[in-house]
Formats: structure tokens, C-alpha cells, sequence
């Protein structure tokens, strides 16, 4: 980001508007410590240093939120800076944009390009909130009566941006989502979860092979497609002689009987329904024409007598 040049070593003296810039961002940086304690710290260098009493800055590590409990991240470092006294000319917000920045880091590494990606983010979000303010204290002046004072018409909102990066904790971590890596982990319930981390991107490079190695290459592809030839027509020769050896065995056993159909079957059993039951002791059933037989036995016994 483009900054303005350093003051001179000396407190600013009010800009256009009466407005006392670093009283200002010390009265609000001391409203971040009230709120957060030991998360926060103001920073600015010795009154002996070159630039005083620039640059000013709110750094304040945020813990993980509930939000973000599956990022394998603990804290979100934010740094919010006045680097240098705003210009005498145009608005008030006009004139401190250029000389504001953020930092944006955690716990861990960072790769260069995500933390840029960060800090950009939360400078956006700190520039909506100014804008806001300075439109809210206006409207609040227009309905003012009888001259009565509507308040500061510019606030840092440093209290209010580093709130807002507390509750946007898991959309920071992952504004360049081509940097987030995901994973599973064993929870200490037994049960497993996706977890969360910030590394570079695995970019596969595209190797160039000379001219033996590809030479090489078309070879083995050959090589590997003969092997697969000689493999499916081996499968198939087995194939053919498990078909022929099954065809002899079926030859050599005969025709299979053919079975019946359950019709052939029903009408089988009723035929043998209709003959009766035979037993050795009873003998063969009588009929009609064994009866006959039987009577000209008996005359015949009767006529010899």
C-alpha cells in the first residue's frame, strides 16, 4: 500500500476540521486494551527515534474461536498501524487512507501470498467501518438543532475492526482457499473429523524427457502391451479347454434323462392313484376277467368229483 511521509519527529498539529490525529488513535487504541486486556498491545517508538510518534499501533492476538476449533491454527495476529501523519488536505478520511496498514499473521508460518491476502481483507473491512461512522455522525448532524454539537465527524474504529476479525476468525484463515489443506484426525471422543491448515499449494511440475527417455518410454508402453495381448489369449486357451473337456465328459455320461414337467408329473401320480396299492400278501387285484377264470376253475374241480 502507498504511505505518506513520515512526520517530522514532532506531535501533528490538528488538521483541517480541529482534528487531533494522535490523540485519537491513542484514545482509541486505549479502548482495545480496556476491552481486551493482555490480548493487546499499543506499540509506537521512543520519543528519541527518528519519525516520532510514528508509526502507532493496536496488535492484538485473537485466540481460535469455537468457530474455528477444526483449524490447526491457535491464534490470528492482527496488527492495525497509523504510519505517518495524514495530509492537511481534502476530507478527514480521504486523508488518513493512505496512511493506514495492516498485518495479518498467526501462530505459525504463513505463506507470503496468504497474509497479504489477510491484511488486504481486513484493511477493506476497516476502511467500510470508517466510511460508516463518518456517514452515521453526519445524518446525526443533519437532524441536530439549534446548533448543538452531533459529536466527532472521524473515528478509527479500531475496536470495531478487531471485533469484526474475531467473528470472521475461519473467513480470514481461508481467504485464499487454494492455501487451505484439509485432513482427517482421530477426535478424543473416538470419532473422526476434517481439520484445517495453512500450506503452499502442491504444484506439479511438467518434466521434459529427451529424446532417449521418451524413446525408452514408447518401448515400455509396447513392451507392456505385448505382455497384455499374450495374457488375454492365454485366458482364452483355457477357456477353450475347460469348454472341451466338459463336452467329453458329457459324451461319455450319455444323455442326461430328460426331466418332467409338472403336468407329466401330476398325471403320473394319478395313474398310479387309480391302480390301487399292492402288497406280497394280497397278491395282484382282481378283475373281471380273472373272476371268470377263477369260476371255471371251480366247475371243472366240481365235475371231476
Amino acid at each position: 500500500h502507498t504511505m505518506a511521509a513520515i512526520a517530522d519527529g514532532k506531535d501533528p498539529a490538528p488538521a483541517e476540521g480541529g482534528i487531533k490525529w494522535v490523540p485519537l488513535w491513542r484514545a482509541s487504541a486505549a479502548a482495545c486494551k480496556h476491552k481486551w486486556g493482555g490480548e493487546v498491545k499499543v506499540t509506537q517508538p521512543k520519543q528519541d527515534k527518528p519519525g516520532f510518534p510514528f508509526p502507532m499501533a493496536v496488535h492484538r492476538a485473537i485466540p481460535r474461536t469455537e468457530a474455528a476449533k477444526q483449524w490447526e491454527i491457535w491464534e490470528l495476529k492482527v496488527k492495525l498501524v497509523l504510519c505517518g501523519k495524514p495530509s492537511q488536505g481534502g476530507q478527514a478520511e480521504g486523508a488518513v487512507e493512505e496512511v493506514l496498514k495492516v498485518e495479518v499473521a498467526t501462530d505459525g508460518v504463513l505463506p507470503d501470498e496468504v497474509s497479504e491476502a489477510m491484511g488486504a481483507a481486513v484493511l477493506k473491512e476497516w476502511a467500510r467501518k470508517r466510511r460508516k461512522f463518518a456517514k452515521h455522525q453526519a445524518k446525526k448532524a443533519a437532524l441536530e438543532t439549534q446548533g448543538g454539537d452531533a459529536g466527532p465527524t472521524f473515528d478509527f474504529c479500531l475496536t470495531e475492526v478487531l471485533e469484526w476479525c474475531e467473528l470472521n476468525y475461519v473467513e480470514i484463515l481461508s481467504v485464499l482457499p487454494v492455501f487451505v489443506n484439509r485432513f482427517i484426525m482421530e477426535e478424543a471422543t473416538g470419532g473422526n473429523s476434517w481439520h484445517f491448515c495453512i500450506l503452499e499449494p502442491t504444484v506439479q511440475k511438467k518434466v521434459e524427457l529427451t529424446e532417449e527417455e521418451k524413446e525408452s518410454q514408447r518401448q515400455g508402453e509396447i513392451l507392456a502391451r505385448i505382455k497384455e495381448l499374450e495374457r488375454q489369449q492365454k485366458a482364452e486357451l483355457e477357456a477353450d479347454k475347460l469348454g472341451e473337456q466338459r463336452r467329453r465328459e458329457a459324451e461319455e455320461d450319455g444323455p442326461k434323462a430328460r426331466q418332467l414337467s409338472r403336468k407329466e408329473q401330476d398325471e403320473m401320480a394319478a395313474a398310479k392313484r387309480g391302480q390301487g396299492n399292492r402288497t406280497a400278501k394280497t397278491g395282484a387285484r382282481a378283475t373281471k376277467s380273472n373272476k371268470a377264470e377263477m369260476r371255471a376253475e371251480e366247475e371243472k374241480g366240481k365235475k371231476k368229483k
